[in-house]
Order: C-alpha cells, then structure tokens, then sequence
C-alpha cells in the first residue's frame, strides 16, 4: 500500500532465533502488537503442528515466517526443512492472514561477478539455497494474500548464534586473543548487512504491506580479509 498501516497483530514464527529476536524486541519498542512464536511454543515437526498454527492465527494477522534449521548444509537438514514450511503451509490453507512475509536469504542466487537484481534468475549453487527456493515456491502455491519475500545477503550482529565464517566469528577470535582464519587468501568478495537495517526494512515491509521479492542488502561487497584486517585493527 501507500499508506502505512499498523497491523492488528505480527505473528513472528522463529521468534528465539537470530532474526527473529531481533525483529520481536524492535516490535515491543514500537508497542506493535505482536506474538512470538518459538520452537518450543510452536514445534513444527509436530504432527499437530498445522492444526495448532491454524488455530492461533487470525485473518487481519501479518505472518513473518523466519522459522529455519540454518544453514542448509546436508540433505537431512534440507527434508527437515521441507517439512517445517510443509506445517506452515497447511496451517495457511486452513487460514490465511492479511499479509505474508517470508525470510528467505540471497543463497537462492547464482553467484555472479555482477550486480543481482530481483529480476535475476533464481539458480542456487547450494543445498542451502534450494532449500530457501524450494520453501519459497511452497508457500506461494498455498498463499492468497499479500506476500513479500526478503533475500537478504550475509546478516551480522552482536546477537548471532550461528558463528559463521565472518565478522561475528572474526570478533569473537580477536577478543579471545585468538588467530582468525582465512579460507585461501580471505579474496571472496560479499556482501555483509547489519541485523538492525534488516529488521528496519522488515518493519516497512510490514507497515506497508509490500507484496513480490525485495533484496537486502548494502549494494557495496568487501572482502573476508579486508574484514579480518578491520577487526584486528580494532
């Protein structure tokens, strides 16, 4: 829409993780009102799962689903994620909310020397990516409102429980006055977006209701050495 509208309710589904935390406390500072959903609230490998979400969800609700076992590095975590949106979905068909946001990542790329665009062909090189596509593609078959997916590039944040190869792991090296890493030469170009500017774009998504695939990220890629050389300066 044009009009920035509060919802009546945002239900967070993967509100213990990373993302999730983060989006949750942004919203209680702007009193939203809204319902966080963890894994241990909403387990959904339950076979009850789709029923109980069902139930908890109202049709004025916007839905941001960020629920994941990530990264996606095997085929078991892959069916295991399969089968969690597979919950999602069927809870969605039974009742559908006023708007859907899915967290998605820019995994579902191919990696290019070039700039990507929403308009760039979905090609994921991993099992990681796949796994975001093929959730994407589910959800779309089953949803009949509004739906903004978000790509987001590489997230880093002081909150961070994966410890993935970047800033976040870099950091907490240096601090334990231990030597940091590279992969060959640290020459792999990415780009890195801060946890606050992601939940800061999830919220105009929200108030607005944006519908189609919006990539987030800085525009600008650095290497994992320069990065490396950053954080020992500090």
């Amino acid at each position: 829409t044009s009009t920035k509208i509060i919802p009546e309710r945002v239900v967070v589904m993967g509100a213990g993780g990373f993302i999730g935390a983060s989006l949750v406390k942004t919203l209680k500072a702007s009193e939203i009102p809204f319902l966080a959903l963890t894994s241990k609230i909403m387990n959904l490998f339950d076979s009850d799962a789709p029923e109980r979400l069902a139930d908890i969800l109202r049709p004025e609700d916007t839905l941001v689903v960020i629920s994941a076992i990530a990264p996606c590095t095997n085929i078991e975590m892959l069916l295991q994620n399969i089968s969690m949106m597979k919950a999602v979905c069927e809870a969605i068909e039974k009742q559908q909310p006023k708007h859907l946001i899915y967290l998605s990542s820019d995994a579902v790329y191919a990696d290019s020397p070039d700039p990507l665009t929403e308009t760039s062909s979905a090609e994921p090189g991993s099992l990681h990516g796949v796994m975001h596509l093929s959730r994407e593609i589910m959800l779309k078959q089953v949803c009949n409102v509004p739906m903004a997916i978000l790509r987001p590039s590489l997230i880093y944040g002081a909150e961070d429980t994966h410890n993935g190869y970047g800033p976040n792991q870099f950091l907490r090296l240096a601090l334990a006055g231990e030597e940091i890493t590279l992969f060959g030469e640290g020459e792999e170009q990415r780009d890195h977006v801060y946890i606050e500017d992601v939940v800061n774009i999830l919220l105009l998504v929200i108030f607005y209701r944006s519908e189609g695939v919006i990539n987030v990220a800085t525009g600008s890629v650095v290497s994992f050495r320069e990065i490396a050389q950053i954080v020992s300066e500090y």
